[in-house]
């Protein structure tokens, strides 16, 4: 999270987001807030590409959670994306059919 913050980039991306992918049942708030900081060190928008379905699975375990908390921060990520024209998240914002 330290070199997130002052760089907002980690290399190898794709490692370290399968790596939160994987943590993320653990600590969804941290998971979260790490993609988030991925995302808007992703100038090009182009680094998401190579991180295959793991951006959903970290939203999705976060949304999932029942921690408000990662909740929140989990919506302001598919926003986030949202307004980069990343679209295909907005369905985790649905609600779910019981």
């Amino acid at each position: 999270m330290t070199v997130l913050r002052l760089c907002h980039e980690v290399q190898p991306d794709n490692l370290v987001i399968t790596f939160l992918s994987e943590f993320a049942s653990r600590e969804p708030v941290g998971c979260v807030q790490a993609l988030e900081l991925m995302i808007d060190g992703d100038k090009e928008g182009w680094a998401m590409y190579g991180w295959g379905d793991n951006p959903r699975a970290i939203l999705k375990t976060a949304l999932e959670s029942g921690k408000p908390e990662a909740r929140t921060a989990a919506e302001r990520t598919v926003h986030l994306l949202g307004a980069r024209g990343q679209f295909t998240f907005r369905d985790l914002l649905k609600p779910q059919a019981h």
